[in-house]
C-alpha cells in the first residue's frame, strides 16, 4: 500500500494547512447557521432541521479528518506504516459513508426553502423531483460504498482473496453522484436568479437579496472543481497526499453550501445592521422588516419562509391589500 519511491521533499505533511483552512471556513458557516437559527427559533420548519443535520455531519467529518491526520493523512505514503495507513483509510471510509449526506441535505434544505418561496405547480414539481433524486442518489451511493468490497473490511485493510470493484467501476458511481450534485447546484442558482427577477420589490432590496444568495455560484464552482479532481481519488500511489487535496474541495463545497443555504434568512438582520450603519434603503428610510412576496398571475401574495418576525407579517398583510 505504501509508495516505494522516496519523495524528494522528505517526510512532510500538508494536513495542518488544509485542515486549518477547512476549520476556519466551517467555523464561519456554523456562525452564520447559528444566526439563522437564532432568528427563527420560534418557528423552525423542515428546512431548518435538515440544515441542522447537515451541519452536524460536517462537524463530524472534520473531526474524523483531523483524527486521520494524526496517523498520516496528508503525508507521503512512503513514510506511513501499514498499520497507520489502515487506521487512516478506516476513518476516511466513515467520512465518505456518512459525510456525503451533508452536501445532499444542504441541497434538500435549499430546495425546501425554494418550495416555500414560490407557490406554482411547475416550481413545486421541479423542486420536489430534485429532492427525490438527491435522496435516492445518496441511498444508491451508500449501497455502492457498502458492496464495493467483499468483505467490506477490504476497503481499509489488506484482506487476502478480497473481491473489490475495479477503479473504473468506482469512478463511474463517483462521477454520477458528483455530476448530479453539481447540476442541482447550478439549477438552484438559476432558479434563485429567476425568483429574484420576479419579486415586486425595490431594486435596492433585490441587489441585497442577490448578494446574499450569490454564494450558490461558488457552491456550483466548488462542485465542478471536485469533479475535475475526482480522477485523483484512489488508493494507489501517494494516496494519502492526493486524497487530502481532493477532500479540500469537498469541505469547501459543504462549508460554502451551508453559508449559501443560511444567508437568505439573514436579510432582515442585514437590513437592520445597514440601518445602524446609516445606510438607508427604500426612499431614505430603513426598511427593517421587509418581507419576500411572490405575486402570481392572480396577484395573491405568498408568505415567505424568510419572514423573521411578526413585524414582517404585518408588512406582508399591508402589501396584500395593495
Amino acid at each position: 500500500m505504501a509508495n516505494l519511491t522516496r519523495p524528494p521533499d522528505g517526510d512532510t505533511t500538508i494536513a495542518p494547512l488544509i485542515n486549518i483552512s477547512c476549520t476556519i471556513l466551517l467555523s464561519v458557516a456554523v456562525a452564520i447557521y447559528g444566526l439563522r437559527m437564532y432568528s427563527r427559533f420560534r418557528k423552525l420548519s423542515l428546512e431548518d432541521y435538515t440544515i441542522s443535520i447537515a451541519v452536524a455531519i460536517s462537524l463530524t467529518e472534520l473531526a474524523l479528518v483531523w483524527e486521520a491526520s494524526r496517523y498520516g493523512y496528508g503525508r507521503h505514503n512512503y513514510y506511513v506504516s501499514t498499520e497507520n495507513m489502515t487506521i487512516v483509510y478506516r476513518h476516511l471510509f466513515g467520512v465518505v459513508v456518512v459525510g456525503l449526506w451533508s452536501a445532499t441535505l444542504i441541497r434538500v434544505s435549499v430546495a425546501l426553502m425554494l418550495v416555500r418561496l414560490k407557490d406554482t405547480p411547475a416550481w413545486r414539481i421541479i423542486l420536489r423531483t430534485i429532492i427525490a433524486i438527491q435522496v435516492a442518489t445518496m441511498v444508491g451511493v451508500n449501497i455502492c460504498q457498502l458492496v464495493q468490497c467483499s468483505p467490506i473490511r477490504a476497503m481499509w485493510d489488506v484482506v487476502p482473496n478480497a473481491r473489490c470493484w475495479t477503479a473504473e467501476q468506482m469512478a463511474i458511481y463517483g462521477y454520477v453522484y458528483a455530476s448530479l450534485g453539481a447540476a442541482c447546484d447550478i439549477l438552484f442558482t438559476i432558479m434563485l436568479i429567476s425568483f429574484i427577477r420576479t419579486l415586486h420589490r425595490p431594486r435596492s432590496e433585490k441587489i441585497l437579496l442577490g448578494c446574499l444568495m450569490s454564494l450558490g455560484v461558488f457552491v456550483s464552482a466548488a462542485a465542478i472543481v471536485k469533479i475535475a479532481y475526482m480522477h485523483l481519488y484512489d488508493f494507489e500511489g501517494d494516496s494519502l497526499r492526493i486524497m487530502i487535496i481532493v477532500s479540500l474541495t469537498v469541505r469547501i463545497e459543504e462549508g460554502v453550501g451551508i453559508i449559501a443555504a443560511c444567508s437568505p434568512y439573514l436579510k432582515n438582520m442585514v437590513v437592520s445592521w445597514l440601518g445602524h450603519l446609516g445606510i438607508k434603503l427604500r426612499g431614505g428610510s430603513v426598511w427593517y422588516l421587509a418581507s419576500f412576496v411572490y405575486k402570481s398571475s392572480h396577484k395573491e401574495p405568498l408568505g415567505s419562509a424568510m419572514d423573521l418576525s411578526d413585524g414582517a407579517k404585518s408588512v406582508e398583510r399591508i402589501e396584500s391589500k395593495v
